[in-house]
């Protein structure tokens, strides 16, 4: 006897569920899908680097990985550093507020009674 047939309600039965449990571990993995997609995306855009340095420079592969991560990590710091300090609204002066070493003109001056003990 042969296979049975498969009729055509039993397949949409099963890739609809095959979908549906498709999505259902996406769902669950989702945390995890970003980074992994990052990486694929970083390491396919520094692999030509990586590539130059192993062939022209001599340098062996996993050497030549970690001068190419080093540099893109000093880049990204210095990025951050130059960014950060303007892009932040607490750091950034505002009128009518004192800067770094300037005194408030609302804030009374200390006087030497002030600090005087009474006995």
């Amino acid at each position: 006897m042969g296979s049975p047939q498969w009729n055509r309600t039993a397949k949409l039965v099963i890739i609809v569920s095959l979908i549906v449990l498709l999505l259902l571990a996406l769902y669950l993995l989702r945390d995890l899908l970003l980074p992994v997609i990052m990486a694929v995306v970083l390491a396919t855009i520094l692999k030509p680097l990586v590539d130059l340095l192993n062939k022209r420079a001599g340098l062996p592969r996993t050497l030549a990985a970690l001068v190419v991560y080093g540099l893109l990590l000093v880049g990204l710091v210095i990025v951050v550093a130059a960014v950060v300090p303007f892009a932040s609204p607490g750091h950034a002066p505002q009128p009518g507020r004192p800067t770094a070493g300037q005194r408030p003109d609302h804030l009374p001056v200390p006087t030497d009674h002030h600090l005087s003990l009474h006995l």
